[in-house]
């Protein structure tokens, strides 16, 4: 019976590979779910916080705790403009419908005014650096770059002024100030904010916490499946690692679900944007030119 269905399968094999395949419903969703799968393991692994730093000097700093923290907000009301500001992560929560569309997940800082909503600092672009101007760990500078682009088509970003206070469980946004155009500087006090004992070096991210917990699993799995198919199976060599018709397919899973994501989701997105751009440019061009003034007798 085993051999009878590994011929079949070597038949179906050969038969595509001269005309198209008939598939059934259970393998189309089984190749975009296999690229999703690592789609997701790639961006879990590529995800850094970007709240922790240990300064030239020596001090380790620790804002990951504020990324639970919700988010604080400092109403300009001699300018009529509200600052949303998170103290670590992305602004998530508790935003105006304006700005929930700029920079989804992304954006450090908002400011909505009367008629807009602007980004301005991107935490996948953050630098820290110490503040020259205080004694060593009382304060640092947190530089979000990469917000909306504005004044000279330059990038929105904005500068966390970070104040120890010992005081404040989470963080306080004391002020934010529009310091030059399209620069923005906040002010901000937290007992996170004081440097630790230690550093990162003495704890694990949950990054590596991750990854090593999949070593561990994946080695158990591979030894351990071998160490069953060679006792109980009788199976040898590259014949006994578990699942391995699996394994062999996955390659060509992989390769059938990025043709699926570009034929399905890519192409229909890059074909949606240049329609939309033909049309406005075809409006804008065949919009009929103001009619001149005429004199008056």
């Amino acid at each position: 019976a085993h051999s009878h269905s590994s011929n079949a399968r070597s038949c179906y094999i050969r038969t595509c590979k001269r005309r198209p395949c008939r598939e059934t419903p259970n393998d189309a969703m089984r190749r975009p779910s296999v690229l999703l799968a690592c789609i997701s393991v790639l961006f879990a692994l590529s995800t850094a916080e970007n709240c922790q730093w240990m300064s030239p000097d020596g001090n380790y700093f620790n804002l990951g705790a504020l990324k639970y923290t919700g988010v604080k907000t400092f109403v300009d009301t001699a300018k009529k403009q509200t600052y949303y500001v998170s103290g670590c992560g992305p602004v998530t929560a508790s935003l105006d419908p304006k700005c929930r569309s700029k920079l989804p997940g992304a954006g450090a800082a908002y400011q909505l005014t009367t008629s807009a909503c602007f980004a301005i600092g991107n935490v996948n672009e953050v630098f820290f650096t110490p503040d020259g101007n205080t004694p060593t760990g009382t304060r640092f500078l947190q530089l979000f770059r990469g917000g909306e682009v504005g004044c000279s088509n330059q990038q929105r970003e904005s500068v966390f002024q970070w104040s120890c206070d010992f005081t404040v469980s989470d963080f306080v946004l004391d002020n934010v100030q529009e310091v030059s155009p399209c620069t923005y500087k906040a002010f901000l006090r937290s007992r996170h904010a004081c440097p630790t004992a230690g550093g990162p070096n003495e704890g694990l991210s949950r990054g590596w916490t991750f990854i090593i917990m999949f070593i561990l699993v994946a080695s158990a799995y591979v030894f351990g499946g071998m160490y069953y198919n060679q006792k109980k199976l009788g199976l040898t060599g590259i014949e006994s690692v578990p699942h391995i018709e699996f394994w062999r397919e996955l390659p060509g899973l992989v390769k059938d679900g990025c043709l699926y994501f570009n034929e399905h989701v890519l192409q229909p997105l890059i074909t949606k944007y240049y329609r939309n751009r033909s049309y406005s440019t075809i409006g804008s061009e065949s919009a009929p030119a103001p009619a001149a003034a005429t004199p008056s007798a």
